[in-house]
This record gives C-alpha cells, structure tokens and sequence, in this order.
C-alpha cells in the first residue's frame, strides 16, 4: 500500500479547511480554469531559501520578485506552486470584478499558440470569447488541479478534459481512513517541464555530429540494409510489442548492433509536437539533436502514468484542448463583420 506523503496531506489541507462564507467565485484561472490555491508560506520558502533571507531582512512586508524570474524558475520541492501565482488585481477589493486573473504560466502559453500582439489589439473580442467559452464550459470550471489517485487511476481523470468533472471534497477524505489512496497527483508547471528539458540537454549535438538528415541508406560495417527495410524491422518491434520497456530497450540494442541512424524526419513523427512543443522549437530552428535519443528517452518516460500526470504534461494536454476552444471564438469574433458604421 503506498503512503499518501507530505504532498498529499497538504493537499488534503487545502481542499479540507473551511472556507470563508464569502467566497470569490473568479479567482480561478480564465484560461485553464483551474482553482487558485491557498498556500502555506513555509512551502514557498522551502523551495526558495533566497527568498526566505530577503524577506527576513525586512520582516512584514511583501517580498516582490520580477515577472521573468518567476516565468523561468522550475520548482523542485514542490512542483505545483506554479499554480500559486498570478497578478494581484487591487480592484476587486472595492468590490469591482475588473479583470481575471490569470496564472503566469498559462499567460505565456496564451501568448504562445494565441499571440499576445493579437490579443491586446483586440482585447474587447478577446474578453467576450474567454466568458463565451466558459459558459459553454462550464464543466470544466473551477477544478482542483492536485488530487487523489485510487489504484494508479486519477479519480477525475474522464476523458479527454481531464478532470471533467469537480468534485466536493467527501468528509471521509478528511479523517484518517484512507486506505484507498494510493497517490497524491500534484501536476506541475504545464510551460515548463524540467524532464524534458533535462532530455533535451543531454540529447543536443554539435552540426558536425548531426546524423540522419535526409539519409538515404544505411552505413555500417555490419549491415547495409536499404532505409525502408531498417525502418520496417524497427517499425516490427513496435508492432508487436505493447507500450513497455522491453520494447523501447530492443529498439536501442538494434540500432546499437547495427549502428543504424535513421533519419530524424523518422524520429520527430514518432513524437507528439504539438503538445511537445520544445522539440517543435527544435526542428524550427534546426538545431542539431540526437533524435533517436530523445524520442526514445520520451516514450521511457511516457511509461509512468504517475509521470505524465505530475510532470504537467497531462495538464499541458487539457489546457491545448481549451485554449483552442478559446482561439476559435476569439478568430470568429473578430472576423465577425460590425454591425452599423
């Protein structure tokens, strides 16, 4: 039986406390819908000890870092403060819902498949699209990004929004009885994901080294085998193999034996790069990468459902789905012809 873990009894925490009567219904993101968390300051401090001795240094009031220091930094202790943050809007004190908040991450993925020149120059169409959006949606609303994960199976994961549904804290997951539990899911950062950076780190190779582009045959003194037919004997271990580590395993002892380099065209279809967008920089930019590397060392990673959930890739997922939902009603607003002069 596994152990809930200091992750999980702190998310437990969160979503068991009481809250204020007076509720605000906004504070969720506007693009990923997802709750914006209390957090302990502790937790905060834990990830950054710089932190803790500038704010020490002026004990009581605010300690304020820069957009971009936030935007850049990958959290290690506690993966899901990402989720955390977002600009304050001072006008909602008053009373006055002006604006939405929005997490830093999902700004810059917004800016990213959206364009932040576009929406600024149209930022009243914009506004109509994101409440448009979400009243059709509204069951993807208000989600609590960590949960509970019962025998291996995320208890909301239902499809291809995941989570579908939200669902109310039960009063018997705040007692002690949670023989069920088996994991605590706490998704980090859907922007920046440091496994597949630190892949990409290890898979970058010099121009000189860059092998496979547009190979023709295969070169090695043990085989000189014709493309297609390498492609084909590689194509046969995944064919008839399930998803497993035997498979990816057999595929790099062959190519090894053989000294077999593939083209990278073969490499880059096998990956997703739509929702792996850091190897479609990579081919935009044409810079030089094992590919047979990184893609197996991706699939490998891929074999731990735990992994995809909690890496933030699973959230980088559902959030393409919805920003492009959003984009769709954006692109309709504007080319919607005015209506009078």
């Amino acid at each position: 039986m596994g152990k809930l873990g200091k992750l999980g009894k702190l998310g437990i925490k969160r979503r068991c406390t009481a809250f204020p009567k007076k509720l605000d219904p906004l504070l969720c993101c506007v693009i990923c819908g997802a709750d914006l968390p209390k957090y302990d300051v502790d937790e905060v401090f834990e990830e950054r000890e710089d932190w803790r001795e500038e704010w020490n240094k002026d004990w009581g009031k605010s300690l304020i870092v820069s957009a971009e220091e936030l935007e850049q930094m990958d959290f290690v202790k506690y993966p899901n403060l990402w989720s955390f943050w977002f600009r304050a809007n001072w006008n909602r004190e008053a009373g006055e819902p002006i604006g939405y908040p929005i997490h830093a991450h999902c700004w810059l993925l917004l800016d990213r498949f959206v364009g932040h020149d576009l929406i600024m120059s149209n930022l009243h169409a914009f506004l109509r699209a994101v409440e448009g959006f979400w009243r059709k949606n509204k069951k993807h609303w208000g989600i609590f990004l960590d949960h509970l994960c019962y025998d291996g199976v995320c208890n909301n994961n239902n499809g291809q929004h995941w989570p579908a549904e939200q669902r109310v804290c039960a009063p018997e997951l705040c007692d002690e009885d949670l023989e069920e539990i088996t994991q605590w899911h706490t998704p980090g950062s859907p922007l920046r994901i440091p496994d597949i950076q630190r892949l990409i780190t290890q898979n970058l190779l010099s121009q000189r080294d860059n092998p496979g582009q547009g190979q023709k045959t295969i070169q090695s003194q043990v085989s000189f085998l014709p493309l297609d037919l390498a492609v084909t004997i590689v194509d046969l271990i995944y064919e008839t193999w399930p998803r497993c580590q035997q498979r990816i395993n057999d595929t790099r002892n062959l190519l090894e034996a053989f000294q077999w380099r593939l083209p990278n065209t073969y490499w880059q279809v096998r990956c997703n790069t739509q929702l792996l967008f850091e190897l479609d920089d990579l081919i935009k930019t044409g810079t030089a990468v094992n590919w047979a590397g990184l893609c197996l060392g991706i699939e490998e990673l891929l074999l731990d459902d735990d992994w995809y959930c909690n890496s933030g890739l699973k959230h980088r997922s559902r959030m393409l789905n919805l920003l492009n939902g959003i984009k769709e009603d954006f692109v309709h607003l504007m080319n919607r012809p005015a209506i009078g002069i």
